[in-house]
């Protein structure tokens, strides 16, 4: 290199030396500035807070962040492209959201420079409380911390990584709750009848599943309701309160119609100013903390004004009232009582104040106990059957002394005098004089003795609020029976609670000797303390179930009467109860002795008795009446619709098919048989002496039947003139295999029955009779005369003549008789032979049920029992009868429509009705 070269080189060594410095230069400020960051501070202040104390969905977190220069003029190096972040914390100190994520920094740097103690608006963050993936935060208190990235500003203050400091807010996540659960708020019974500045308020908190299928109970942590109430639409009060939102049954298992209770809200109608409601209404609302989901009542108040001593009275005061039990509480601190116990308290009024105090009061009522079951209803208060006599007495309550009020024991009965069902019960302690309260809990436990109690006070004369239906019973082993029963609701929407772990009780009761000889509890699986809310109709439960007929000991019960008595172990409750013979017969009848339940859908069956006697007709100085007079006693008609137009005459004979009547006579109140006429069997004239005398041509014979359910036949028509005659008379009419031949054997012996020479007209009427047992064999004897419209006595006559001939022969059914054509042969079994479909009488009730379905069906409508006793303006009872009886024989089917059963023909009963007569 020559020294040309060097020279041209050196000025550029200089310049690349000369940049060098200036770069290292320029990053002088920036370590500065990192190392002067502690002269500056961050602090943040949030934008227009809620009126609430609480942040819900929907609200929009603003936050004005400030960085203040506590020193000389400074230059702070920042991140322009995010120049603050937010993160938020739990209270155990976990961060739930972290600003910087999702900040979207750059790289990148920018130097602010700061006056002396200049304070700059740095920048403005705002959050919707959800993290990165858009979800909301869980509830609770937040933490919330602002910093600065790439510097070392933030508003946390704290060195313990586990607590920072910052902004403290409470947030309420909102609640994923089913659209099928309802809140319901409930508010329960005041000692004085009403709230008042010295009875506040206590309310049950329930959450309803409207749904039809069960549903798992949210989970919400941290999360409390939310308590508002109005008065005049001025907001008294709204705040969260210490109820959980999942009531604390997250994850429970709610089943369809299930009511679940909460707890106890308790208020004092104060707002918060500490200011007391006026008198009036007063609205209040609970619900989850966005109002989302609420229940709401409105509730009267009376403000009784200032009381008298003000520093002693309401929320302050340093007296504490509590209740101290006779019983001991469990390892678990619950108390409990059992049924047949009693209870003793005492309540205390404690003085909390650093110094002495007098407790004045001017009536005997001091320290009361009043004792709320789970429906919110009083059962028990220590001033029941006592006075509040006024009286001056003076307590002087040294500091944290106290004083105390003993009452007497209670054996555990509610107002109506039946013992305690099981479940829990909230005990308050009441000082009325301070308007102080405080309240605790026991549980107890029935024994079945309570809910039986209740049941027998409950009014028979109301609409029962649940129904048992009839039960189904049959052979479930030699030892058993296997019973099918229904419980639904009645026609109101009823809420049930359940207070023993099985829902239904039965008692088996001897007839002999009334003592409880054996039963079960069954239905079992249910919580006491479980409500359920029970639609119109709504079936509960339709379990089958066996029942062992052994006594307490084990051992099979004896032959005999005995009778069934079925207890639903609820409030509120139903009971039924069911005479049998054990052991069971094929046959056997089960009569409905009581049924609380008053089913109109599921009545119960009627079982018809017969009465033969004779009319006459009564004037009191009400009215008049019909009676009766059948064997030696008198009854008193009520009710003859069933077999309108038809009335009774003086001076008749007659049979009917009567069922009892409960309803009174005012008329005629001396008169305690009431009956109501279903059906007339038979009925005449009494005959006079000229009348004695009785035609050839014309036979004789007094037999009846049911067109379509044998019910029972009719009595000879004898006018007898003793006691014991018509007894005999009673005994041979009521068994139709009897009837018969003795009919034809006495009419035969007065000449009346004879082989005369025979008339065509006779050989054409038992070829009808032959021609319709042919095409409808197995009718009974009624039905024949009622399609072939012959009288009794031709009836007998004939068929009496078509048996000698061996073309007819007949077969005992119960009672009755069924005949058959020879065409059938008579060794064929019970239950291969046939029974006719029978077209009954279009004027009796069964016929006109009958047209009534048709011509419904007709328009595509079934009518339900309780339409077509409204429509044939018939009773429900009455209407069931019959609607058993046409279904027995296939005329009518019925189907099940949401709670209700509808009625319709049968394909041969339309076939029938749309028949000529023969």
């Amino acid at each position: 290199m020559n020294g040309a070269t060097a020279k041209k080189n050196l000025p550029r060594r200089s310049v690349l030396a000369l940049l060098l410095a200036a770069l290292m230069l320029a990053s002088i400020p920036a370590l500065v500035s990192a190392a002067e960051d502690e002269g500056f501070s961050v602090s943040a202040t949030i934008d227009e807070i809620p009126s609430r104390d609480w942040y819900i969905a929907g609200d929009e977190l603003n936050i004005s962040v400030l960085i203040t220069n506590g020193g000389d003029a400074a230059s702070l190096t920042s991140n322009p492209s995010c120049p603050a972040v937010l993160s938020a914390f739990s209270q155990s100190g976990a961060q739930l959201w972290d600003g910087l994520q999702s900040a979207g920094c750059r790289q990148q740097s920018r130097g602010t420079d700061f006056a002396a103690d200049e304070v700059i608006d740095w920048a403005d963050l705002s959050w919707n409380f959800t993290d990165s993936n858009g979800d909301y935060l869980p509830s609770g208190m937040l933490t919330l911390v602002v910093t600065i990235p790439d510097t070392d500003l933030s508003t946390n203050s704290s060195a313990d990584l586990n607590s920072p400091s910052g902004i403290e807010i409470l947030w309420q996540a909102p609640v994923g709750i089913d659209a099928a659960l309802e809140f319901e708020l409930v508010a329960a019974e005041s000692p004085a009848g009403h709230f008042s500045s010295a009875e506040g308020l206590f309310a049950a908190v329930r959450l309803y599943n409207s749904g039809d299928s069960e549903l798992t109970q949210f989970t919400s942590p941290d999360c409390n309701l939310r308590f508002t109430a109005w008065q005049n639409e001025v907001v008294l009060v709204d705040r969260l309160s210490e109820m959980p939102c999942d009531g604390g049954l997250g994850g429970e298992v709610f089943a369809a119609s299930q009511l679940s209770d909460y707890g106890w809200l308790n208020w004092d109608f104060r707002g918060v100013d500490g200011i007391e409601a006026d008198s009036g209404e007063v609205l209040i609302e609970v619900g989850l903390p966005d109002r989302s989901r609420s229940a709401q009542t409105t509730v009267t108040y009376s403000n009784l004004g200032a009381p008298a001593d003000a520093q002693l009275s309401g929320p302050g005061s340093p007296l504490i009232p509590a209740v101290i039990f006779s019983i001991t509480a469990n390892q678990d601190g619950v108390f409990h009582t059992n049924g047949g116990e009693s209870l003793g308290f005492t309540g205390i009024l404690t003085n909390t104040a650093e110094q002495a105090v007098t407790a004045s009061f001017t009536n005997m009522c001091r320290i009361e106990i009043f004792i709320l079951n789970s429906n919110g209803e009083i059962v028990y208060d220590t001033r029941d059957g006592r006075e509040c006599r006024d009286i001056d007495i003076d307590h002087f309550l040294e500091a944290e002394a106290q004083f105390s009020i003993n009452h007497a024991q209670w054996p555990l009965v509610d107002r109506t005098g039946c013992g305690l069902v099981s479940g829990v019960y909230t005990v308050v302690a009441d000082v009325p004089e301070f308007r102080l309260r405080s309240a605790s809990e026991f549980i107890h436990s029935d024994d079945g003795a309570a809910i039986a109690c209740l049941g027998d006070a409950q009014d028979s004369s109301t609409t029962f609020p649940l129904l048992l239906s009839e039960p189904s019973i049959a052979l479930d082993s030699p030892e058993s029976l296997n019973i099918s029963i229904a419980l639904t609701g009645g026609e109101d929407t009823v809420d049930l609670l359940w207070v023993s772990p099985c829902r239904l009780g039965v008692d088996i009761v001897s007839i002999d000797s009334l003592v409880v000889v054996g039963g079960l509890q069954t239905w079992c699986g249910a919580e006491p303390g479980e409500r359920l809310r029970i639609a119109p109709l709504g079936v509960v439960s339709d379990e089958a179930f066996s029942l062992l007929m052994v006594d307490a000991a084990g051992e099979p019960l004896a032959s005999g009467d005995y009778r069934l008595d079925f207890r639903v172990n609820s409030l509120p409750t139903t009971a039924l109860q069911y005479q049998l013979t054990w052991p069971l017969e094929d046959d056997v009848i089960i009569e409905t002795e009581l049924n609380d339940s008053g089913d109109d859908e599921l009545a119960e069956e009627i079982i018809p008795t017969t009465l033969s006697g004779t009319w006459m007709y009564i004037t009191t100085e009400n009215g008049g009446c019909w009676i009766l007079n059948a064997g030696g006693q008198s009854h008193l008609l009520l009710d003859a619709t069933a077999v309108a137009p038809w009335m009774p005459q003086p001076k008749t004979i007659g049979t009917y098919s009567v069922v009892d009547d409960a309803r009174s006579a005012p008329e005629c109140p001396e008169w305690n048989s009431h009956i109501a006429i279903i059906e007339v069997l038979q009925e005449q004239g009494l005959p006079t002496e000229s009348e004695a005398v009785v035609a050839n041509d014309e036979p004789v014979a007094i037999i009846e039947e049911s067109i379509i359910e044998a019910v029972a036949p009719t009595v000879v028509a004898v006018v007898v003139s003793t006691s014991l005659l018509s007894l005999l008379v009673m005994t041979v009419v009521g068994n139709e295999s009897w009837r018969i031949p003795l009919s034809q054997l006495g009419l035969g012996l007065i000449g009346l029955i004879g082989r005369t020479h025979e008339t065509n007209d006779g050989k054409y009427q038992r070829g009808r009779l032959m021609g319709y047992l042919t095409a409808n064999p197995g009718c009974h004897f009624r039905a024949l005369m009622a399609a072939l419209d012959m009288s009794n006595g031709q009836i007998t006559h004939h068929l009496k003549i078509l048996e000698e001939e061996d073309v007819v022969w007949r077969r005992k059914d119960g009672r009755l008789m069924r005949f058959y054509p020879a065409t059938i042969s008579a060794d064929t079994p019970v239950e291969d032979l046939p029974i006719p479909a029978l077209t009954p009488d279009a004027n009796s009730l069964q016929g006109k049920i009958l047209r009534l379905l048709d011509n419904d069906g007709q328009m595509g409508t079934y009518p339900t029992q309780r339409d077509l006793a409204d429509r044939l303006e018939r009773s429900q009872q009455l209407i069931s009868h019959h609607l058993r009886t046409l279904h027995k024989y296939g005329l009518i089917e019925k189907s099940r429509s949401g709670m209700k059963n509808r009625y319709k023909l049968t394909k041969e009963a339309v076939f029938l009705l749309n028949q000529p007569r023969i």
